[in-house]
């Protein structure tokens, strides 16, 4: 399988073992030279891609570019992050904020589709959101395919299977943060 993870050991199988312990192997197949990359964003270009909403936070306090290393994220995520950073707009802000994408994702030749992403929510009670959405009729409806709630989901890789949602048609991304109060970030 590409992208697994192996592992192996000896085990002694005559009377003459010593008993003790041996050492596990391991190693991971390649990616496969199969996939391709249908959208990457890496913010180094700013964030013209984006339309950037206000949905009411005051005062206004929306998502902006931060640097990766102002956050807990993997140490892959080097450069320029999009955040969602109500602590950074200072006390009593709110951030209620939605980033779209600008142009749709062409997925109409691809069964299965993933997402990926490097994250660090910072919720700080429950009523902190954020929600990843998609759309396939151009931005009238959107849903939710991952969800981040008052508990904490810092420095990961997130890999979310948006097939059932958008396999085999164009689609719209968009993140959209609910944080009511002098919150922290996602």
């Amino acid at each position: 399988q590409y992208a697994t993870t192996y592992e192996w050991r000896v085990i002694c199988k005559n009377d003459t073992c010593s008993g003790t312990p041996v050492a596990t192997w391991s190693f991971t197949t390649e990616q496969d030279p199969g996939l391709t990359t249908l959208f990457f964003e890496d913010f180094t270009a700013g964030i013209g891609n984006w339309t950037i909403t206000d949905n009411g936070g005051t005062p206004t306090c929306l998502w902006s570019i931060h640097q990766a290393s102002e956050y807990t994220m993997p140490t892959t995520a080097v450069g320029n992050v999009l955040a969602a950073d109500v602590d950074a707009c200072g006390t009593g802000s709110t951030l209620l904020s939605t980033a779209t994408y600008n142009n749709p994702i062409d997925a109409s030749l691809y069964s299965i589709v993933n997402l990926e992403f490097d994250n660090d929510w910072q919720a700080l009670d429950a009523d902190d959101f954020g929600y990843v959405e998609v759309s396939v009729d151009g931005g009238t409806t959107w849903t939710a395919i991952r969800t981040f709630d008052g508990t904490d989901v810092r420095n990961t890789h997130e890999v979310v299977n948006i097939s059932s949602f958008v396999a085999l048609q164009s689609f719209r991304l968009r993140l959209r943060s609910v944080q009511p109060g002098w919150d922290w970030w996602w």
